[in-house]
């Protein structure tokens, strides 16, 4: 439930302040608005309980659950949205579809990352040279986005698979 509300009220919100705000642009402007006010960072909840000390608080753990359900469910409403911009429209089946690719994507890719990414990063740790792990990491995360793209879905559904795996 708390993952729900905190999909449907930015989006809710950026709809409207995109109504307001840019009364002239079209309705796909205010659902992209709408759309990219969804993802939260549980980044910076994770750090503030963690410096806190707090990460054992039922509290704490409600909120790092919701926010990485609402990361999901936010980037599944971007790539719905985009695919609705594209088309024009969106019926149950394309949404269903997409929802399906997307979740299917991220399962697969924390999967496979896991069993890749330890032996990946070894190997380039291994290897002389400075910054080679920033390197990797990086080629990793746009590798995920580059395969995202290529199974039709918008492209940070991989970086934010890569950022859960390299966590």
């Amino acid at each position: 439930l708390v993952a729900a509300i905190g999909v449907v009220v930015p989006m809710a919100l950026g709809w409207i302040v995109g109504r307001v705000l840019l009364p002239d642009r079209s309705w796909h402007v205010h659902m992209f608005l709408g759309a990219t006010l969804c993802a939260t960072s549980i980044g910076i909840s994770a750090r503030v309980f963690k410096d806190l000390g707090k990460m054992q608080l039922p509290e704490a753990q409600i909120v790092l659950g919701a926010a990485v359900i609402d990361d999901v469910l936010g980037l599944i409403v971007l790539a719905v949205v985009q695919a609705v911009i594209v088309t024009g429209a969106a019926d149950f089946l394309s949404v269903a579809w997409i929802v399906g690719k997307a979740v299917g994507f991220l399962v697969g890719a924390l999967v496979l990352g896991e069993w890749l990414a330890p032996r990946l990063f070894g190997l380039a740790s291994k290897l002389r040279g400075h910054g080679l792990l920033l390197v990797t990491g990086l080629v990793f995360c746009f590798g995920l986005s580059w395969a995202a793209s290529l199974a039709g879905l918008a492209p940070i559904v991989g970086a934010f698979a890569a950022g859960l795996i390299l966590d």
